[in-house]
């Protein structure tokens, strides 16, 4: 009976040469497949932040995270116009956290004046938005 290398322990598969895991998810490390689903995730949240603005008529600047962007390192997932008023909004997992170009671009942005939020669910960001956008309250 011979080993079924999609059970292997993450020990052996980090030693492994590429060529060798199995295909797919079988031959990620826990590790791995959890960054995956993390960042399946927050995608997630951005599809509906981003419907929420498109019911509310909110302009927003958005690009597909999961393709190169042509935008400046460390710009927000989220820049967010109504009634001449701009919200910033970043996305992040539960473990996520600013890179060091994020923080230099949410320090600028506030110096400047801008509302700049981190959040990781989409509920908070409507909340937010709802309130300073649309200045309605919560």
């Amino acid at each position: 009976m011979g080993l079924d290398s999609r059970f292997l322990p993450d020990h052996i598969k980090t030693k492994m040469h590429t060529e060798d895991l199995p295909k797919g998810n079988a031959g990620k490390t826990t590790a791995q497949l959890a960054e995956k689903r993390e960042l399946f995730l927050e995608r997630e949240q951005h599809k509906i932040f981003w419907n929420y603005c498109l019911l509310k008529d909110i302009t927003v600047d958005y690009h597909n995270p999961t393709k190169r962007t042509t935008n400046r390192a460390g710009w927000p997932d989220f820049p967010c116009f109504k009634k001449g008023r701009v919200l910033f909004v970043e996305f992040k997992s539960p473990t996520g956290r600013l890179s060091e170009a994020q923080k230099e671009v949410q320090a600028e942005l506030e110096r400047q004046g801008f509302k700049y939020v981190v959040v990781i669910h989409a509920s908070d960001a409507i909340d937010i938005a709802d309130t300073y956008l649309i200045q309605r309250k919560t």
